[in-house]
């Protein structure tokens, strides 16, 4: 049954995760909306994967976008073979030094995971996660490619989007779910420092955005030493590995610390040369007792070498103009949690602003249109909830990337050490904190 129609229309700027979470979230409550995404297509495959921790999972089970059953994550809209995407959760994990040798082993790291949370952790391919998203809209049409944002003009009552074809979209706001570099933020800054209040955002702000990691993502076909429903964390100096197994894939992470940490038009783009370069300098790292990077380098399917911006910005809206995901806050892929960061925000800012939208029904005001007060109330509360937990999650992230790239004294002797004699419950206890705090999609009826 259709949710009854609300008076409000949101124009969504980006077609990943972020911007298609926060459409079919959206969608369920009755609220309009529009997705412009700048490319030709909906999930191309660039070899990236995604960890769906147990908080990104319920909110992906609260949308019907999936459902987990044992050991099985299904995607009811998909059709066979990826109707189960996966047939064995990562129940494994291992942390190995810098000669690939075993120094602690989890086994039934997913199991305790479902006991305690509901869901286990699952790797999979991003572009099958975007194309599940974007099969669970039942208003397809509204999803629009080939629409580059250009420009964006605020009104008293609205807010007009145009797009590089000359397109034009009218909405009452504009959320910008186009990531890293994002240009709704962009656009939103120069928007901001051009009216009376010029100090909401700090001036260059994108100059203080630091890079101190660069990292080769890919995926590759299964190799000797990398077991089903396994993950690997392999532990070097100034590198690391993160490795996991899922969907018939190995999914891999090769995260390098630079020489040098670089800020805002200072990070290097790289080519295709530079990454051959990097991963021929770790050909012979050691991943385990039978694989070398080599073996699983050439194997690969996908590959691409990316900086690693880390970051949360100061604020994250301007009149009718909001970013969320990537594009309010970067975090360090090394924990799997910039997905979940993304598609929490989505479920903050709907809540919000459904709640906003029963008051006025209830008080008899369902024509009207909320106004630009009423919006800047909602994003600020909606910042207010998420920015200590996303901050939370990009400190975490750093911290286990300078541990595991051993840039402390302590490392190498927690290694030997600390970690050989650690159980499951104490490693689970000493990571869990940013896993066991969620935000969930009040407005579903799911669990």
């Amino acid at each position: 049954m259709e949710p009854e129609q609300q008076s409000c229309k949101v124009i969504i700027v980006g077609g990943s995760i972020a911007g298609l979470s926060l459409a079919n979230m959206l969608e369920r409550v009755g609220i309009d909306f529009v997705v412009l995404e700048a490319y030709q297509e909906i999930a191309p495959q660039v070899g990236a994967s995604i960890t769906i921790w147990p908080h990104f999972a319920r909110i992906l089970d609260q949308i019907g976008c999936c459902t987990y059953n044992h050991s099985h994550l299904y995607v009811p809209v998909l059709r066979d073979p990826l109707q189960a995407l996966v047939d064995k959760y990562c129940n494994q994990a291992f942390y190995r030094n810098q000669q690939g040798d075993r120094v602690f082993e989890f086994p039934g790291m997913g199991d305790v995971l479902e006991r305690r949370h509901g869901y286990p952790a699952i790797f999979i391919d991003r572009q099958m996660l975007v194309s599940a998203l974007y099969q669970n809209l039942q208003h397809k049409d509204k999803v629009l490619v080939q629409k580059r944002l250009t420009q964006i003009e605020q009104m008293n009552d609205g807010v007009q989007v145009i797009t590089q074809n000359g397109s034009t979209y009218i909405g009452d706001i504009v959320i910008g779910a186009d990531g890293m570099h994002s240009h709704v933020r962009e656009i939103m800054h120069i928007l901001g420092q051009n009216t009376s209040s010029p100090d909401c955002f700090e001036k260059d702000e994108y100059s203080k955005v630091p890079c101190t990691y660069k990292c080769i993502f890919g995926m590759s076909k299964p190799t000797k030493g990398i077991e089903k429903g396994t993950t690997h964390t392999v532990m070097g100096k100034n590198y690391s590995y993160i490795i996991g197994s899922g969907t018939g894939k190995i999914y891999w992470f090769l995260s390098v610390k630079n020489s040098e940490t670089t800020y805002g038009k200072g990070v290097p783009r790289y080519t295709v040369e530079d990454e051959q370069r990097l991963a021929e300098q770790h050909f012979k790292d050691r991943l385990n007792e039978h694989d070398i990077f080599e073996d699983m380098y050439r194997n690969r399917i996908k590959s691409r070498l990316t900086p690693l911006h880390e970051y949360q910005w100061k604020r994250w809206y301007f009149g009718r103009i909001m970013t969320i995901g990537d594009a309010s806050h970067k975090i360090h892929p090394i924990s799997g949690n910039g997905g979940a960061a993304a598609i929490e925000d989505a479920a903050t800012l709907v809540n919000e602003l459904y709640g906003k939208l029963i008051l006025q029904r209830k008080l008899g005001q369902v024509s009207q249109h909320l106004s630009t007060e009423d919006f800047q109330d909602i994003f600020a509360k909606m910042q207010s909830a998420q920015e200590d937990r996303s901050k939370q999650l990009l400190e975490q992230s750093t911290k286990i990337q300078q541990g595991d790239a051993m840039e402390s004294r302590f490392a190498p002797l927690a290694v030997k050490y600390i970690l050989p004699h650690l159980t499951g419950e104490t490693f689970f206890s000493l990571c869990r904190s940013a896993k066991s705090s969620f935000t969930l999609f009040s407005s579903s009826d799911g669990p």
